[in-house]
């Protein structure tokens, strides 16, 4: 009743009218009475179903309950259930009950036939105003590809692949998404063999996945298999050591990174966005471009905190990966950076690639 009466009050204020709420949904929350915070979130978004960034804050409040604090796999359901049919105008909320149903029915189900069906629906009815910068609506574009690879159909996975990044080139560096796009190419190549496909997906995801050590030695696995398959074990050792010891030549080297999607489109969704940017530079092979990115990108982040120069040096560490095809001068950067010690290899990968 209190967050009733806290939009009476103010329903003509959007930010008058969250103010109260937000804080009778953190009162809730404490208090262990998640299911009356979560009405009083879909109470606001009842009002302003999408008022930025005052209705995000509400859906991504109940994102927090249902995935930290409502433990019921029933209740949550019904959550999912209502957001889907009633708040097809609050695009965060709409997003968050649909890949919450997709989830559902591909993972709790194994119905990924269903979970295609529930993301196609969602992906039309938001049309463009699927924001494709914001977790919980590109969420929906990566569920869609793995429903529809999981549905065996990987013809319809690889075009959700190519809409996914070109809405949201973001994606690009998602360990999830790059891993996927290996599936994508190894079950094309089952139907239809084409050299290197599934190779240039595996060379890809090493490329542009983020600067992390459990993604990093993913990618380096799904390289060593598509390497196995195609030349056998010597090709996939050789990958391990190439990519501690620079004097071994990568295996990587001769092969072609997939190309699956729209420069031209994802560059227009990119607009002045640094890190859709670097991840575009790094997909299209150039690593002038992506180190000049990156190295504004930490100028930029010199002023802004600790966090932002962390991932900004993280952002050059991936060119100095993709462009090595290794990871032994990425981590003499780090290095150097968090300790003082040792060279600092950027002014040689500037000098190589021409970069001021």
């Amino acid at each position: 009743m209190l967050g009733c009466l806290s939009l009476a009050v103010a329903q003509d204020d959007p930010k008058a009218a969250f103010l109260p709420v937000r804080d009778q949904i953190k009162q809730a929350r404490e208090q262990g009475q998640f299911e009356q915070a979560i009405a009083l979130a879909e109470g606001y978004l009842q009002q302003f179903p999408a008022v930025m960034p005052y209705s995000r804050n509400c859906a991504v409040a109940v994102e927090a309950i249902l995935s930290r604090e409502l433990t019921d796999p029933a209740k949550r359901l019904v959550v999912y259930q209502r957001a889907v049919k009633e708040f097809t105008t609050s695009p965060d909320y709409y997003a968050l009950g649909a890949a919450g149903l997709a989830r559902d029915a591909m993972f709790g189900h194994k119905d990924p036939g269903k979970a295609e069906a529930i993301l196609d629906e969602a992906t039309r009815l938001l049309g463009d105003k699927l924001d494709g910068t914001y977790y919980l609506q590109f969420n929906l574009l990566l569920l869609r590809m793995h429903a529809k690879l999981a549905a065996n159909h990987p013809d319809q996975a690889l075009a959700a692949a190519k809409e996914a990044v070109e809405r949201s080139p973001w994606m690009l560096s998602d360990k999830w998404f790059l891993s996927g796009l290996v599936s994508v190419a190894q079950k094309l190549d089952a139907q239809d063999p084409k050299p290197q496909r599934t190779l240039g997906a595996a060379k890809l995801f090493y490329v542009l996945c983020a600067y992390d050590d459990k993604a990093i030695q993913e990618a380096v696995s799904a390289c060593a298999d598509a390497l196995a398959a195609g030349s056998g074990p010597g090709a996939a050792l050789q990958m391990g050591r190439s990519h501690k010891d620079p004097t071994v030549t990568s295996p990587l080297k001769p092969i072609k990174t997939l190309e699956f999607a729209d420069l031209e489109a994802m560059q227009k969704t990119a607009g002045a966005d640094l890190d859709a940017q670097l991840n575009i530079y790094l997909y299209s092979g150039r690593y002038a471009e992506a180190v000049a990115t990156a190295k504004f990108a930490l100028q930029r982040a010199s002023t802004r905190g600790k966090a932002a120069v962390e991932a900004a040096l993280k952002g050059m560490a991936r060119c100095f990966k993709a462009y090595d095809l290794n990871g032994v001068r990425a981590e003499q950067y780090l290095n150097f950076n968090a300790t003082g010690a040792g060279e600092d290899p950027l002014p040689a990968l500037l000098e190589d690639l021409g970069v001021p």
